[in-house]
């Protein structure tokens, strides 16, 4: 600790007698700088917490939850890691799920159709960061209808999309009957920060048929 007093002691005396004042950074992301090419310190990470998030959706019901160590909702992001089910009948429907942040301490995955016969398990992380880095956060859903390839939803205000990331956190349909190779194009999709005020979810085939809808969750944080 005194070796630590000393070198900032010098380092403040030699400032002083060079008449050289230490620089701002030009954003929260870098480290001050005392002297061309010489970096002071470093700020800590943005990221304030992860947790993983695994919730079983029981049969007969089409959502559930998880109690998570509390977050601030307006600075977390949900990423989707997946979902099983131990059902080998072929409804596509249970095997689809996408979660949302309910509030400071649940996450509640929804999948399309309540489900007798088996249960479904839905994964994600939960990533937390500190507020101070955060200018914008949303978690909503898309709804492509039957006759659909893609849907829009609107961001909580314009954002900066060079600082904002957009995260999956999954996708359900309704559909209960069994399907071949058209069900990758159907109930899967994508996402795109399409501009500063646009989320679009896209999915490869639309069939028509009226339980072959998809729902795309999705969260975002726009960074400062």
């Amino acid at each position: 600790m005194k070796t630590l007093r000393a070198v900032a002691a010098l380092v403040l005396m030699l400032c002083v007698l060079s008449g050289v004042r230490p620089q701002a950074p030009s954003s929260r992301w870098e480290a001050p700088v005392l002297f061309p090419g010489v970096l002071a310190t470093y700020f800590p990470t943005p990221v304030k917490s992860v947790q993983q998030v695994s919730i079983t959706i029981g049969t007969s019901s089409a959502t559930g939850t998880a109690t998570v160590t509390s977050v601030t909702p307006a600075a977390s992001l949900l990423v989707f890691q997946g979902t099983t089910t131990a059902d080998t009948n072929p409804y596509y429907g249970i095997n689809t799920a996408y979660g949302t942040i309910t509030n400071a301490t649940t996450v509640t995955a929804t999948r399309g159709f309540a489900f007798t016969l088996a249960t479904t398990v839905y994964n994600a992380v939960l990533v937390e960061f500190l507020p101070q880095f955060v200018k914008s956060q949303k978690c909503g859903t898309l709804a492509l209808g039957a006759s659909a390839t893609s849907a829009t939803d609107s961001t909580a205000s314009a954002v900066v999309p060079t600082k904002t990331v957009v995260a999956n956190t999954g996708w359900a349909t309704p559909y209960d009957n069994g399907l071949g190779a058209q069900a990758g194009s159907l109930f899967h999709g994508r996402l795109t920060l399409t501009d500063a005020n646009t989320v679009t979810g896209t999915r490869g085939f639309q069939s028509g048929i009226a339980n072959q809808t998809l729902t795309i969750g999705y969260c975002y944080v726009e960074f400062k």
